[in-house]
């Protein structure tokens, strides 16, 4: 197949989930034998890239467009190549990424840039029906917030970066991401000084950024807690080092719908999950058997945390259904299979 990916990253910097999963999809479209036209980058740069390949002719019987952009709307120099594409009858599959836009009782937006980010995205909203013939989310339950005619969901995926199961409990657990209510870091640090009150001690890896230590000063000095500043490639060792990873968002309807890539990043080092219930993540968990479900508070959390260590041939299990999972059905390859599948569905081109 020869297929034009457009991504707004450049590639450069993967320390994080919104730059990692355009270039996992990179990589996938390539083991999968396509002869892929990249476009990616900044602006100017996706721009050049395009003239570039359209005077060389490199454009000609291309079989699908696919996009990759980021949070923000669409950028109207874009629209030059999403109509070049549509205009030529090649099928053109867009992620709909986020639409935090749509809950100003989470985020700010009321300023007046957030009124015309608002106004850009449901300007999108309008163009991309006429452009775009299948819309890609996350997942359904966020699909369902948009009546384009073919929506598909395209969760993030994983890779398999560990060879067998671990028997050997190191007594540590990790959290990966930002410290703030809405992600239950907090409620996360609560559970962990209830469970080291109940139990031997369990250590928590709390990876982070350094600015956001302000907001865990009365936990520093626990004992528990090792506090690390990692990304990429470094999360390695730690990951190998930890016996199950925690996700312990706040449930809300932002929440529900979303599925963090750090979910299978975690999978990918056969790590179980103890996760609150948010419900595409819960229903995600919980149909391939990968760990365990809680209530948002940190009662629950501790109590998710002690049944694992309490029952460690549950971890071993989980361990071998995240493999299973991860081969059947959840690798990046498979994700690029079903935006072919998606696009030349019924395709005249």
């Amino acid at each position: 197949m020869k297929v034009v990916y457009i991504s707004y990253k450049d590639f450069s910097d993967l320390s994080s989930g919104s730059k990692v999963r355009p270039f996992k999809i990179y990589k996938a479209f390539l083991e999968q034998g396509n002869d892929v036209i990249l476009i990616n980058g900044k602006t100017n740069q996706r721009l050049k890239l395009f003239s570039t390949f359209l005077k060389s002719n490199a454009l000609r019987d291309v079989d699908y467009c696919y996009i990759e952009p980021s949070t923000y709307p669409a950028n109207p120099l874009d629209y030059i190549m999403f109509v070049y594409f549509k205009l030529r009858k090649i099928p053109i599959g867009y992620f709909y990424r986020d639409m935090y836009y749509g809950f100003p009782e989470l985020f700010e937006v009321g300023s007046i840039k957030g009124k015309i980010l608002i106004f850009r995205y449901k300007t999108d909203i309008i163009l991309f029906k006429r452009l775009f013939k299948v819309v890609f989310f996350p997942s359904l339950l966020m699909a369902d917030n948009f009546n384009f005619k073919i929506k598909v969901s395209l969760p993030p995926a994983g890779e398999i970066e560990f060879d067998q199961v671990n028997n050997k409990l190191n007594k540590s657990i990790v959290y990966v991401g930002g410290i703030n209510k809405i992600l239950g870091s907090k409620m996360l640090l609560e559970a962990m000084d209830i469970v080291n009150y109940k139990h031997l001690r369990i250590k928590l890896n709390l990876i982070c950024r350094k600015e956001d230590l302000v907001n865990i000063e009365e936990y520093k000095h626990k004992k528990w807690l090792n506090v690390l500043h990692l990304s990429g490639e470094d999360l390695k060792e730690i990951y190998y080092k930890s016996d199950f990873a925690v996700i312990p968002r706040r449930r809300n309807p932002y929440f529900d719908f979303s599925m963090p890539v750090k979910l299978f990043e975690y999978m990918s080092f056969g790590m179980p999950i103890v996760a609150t219930g948010c419900t595409e993540m819960a229903k995600f968990i919980e149909s391939n058997s990968i760990g365990i479900i809680v209530e948002d508070n940190a009662a629950s959390l501790a109590k998710g945390i002690l049944y694992l260590y309490d029952n460690p041939s549950e971890i071993i299990n989980f361990q071998e259904n995240i493999k299973s999972s991860l081969i059947s059905e959840n690798l990046w390859v498979h994700r690029v299979q079903k935006i072919e599948k998606s696009l030349l569905a019924n395709s005249n081109k």
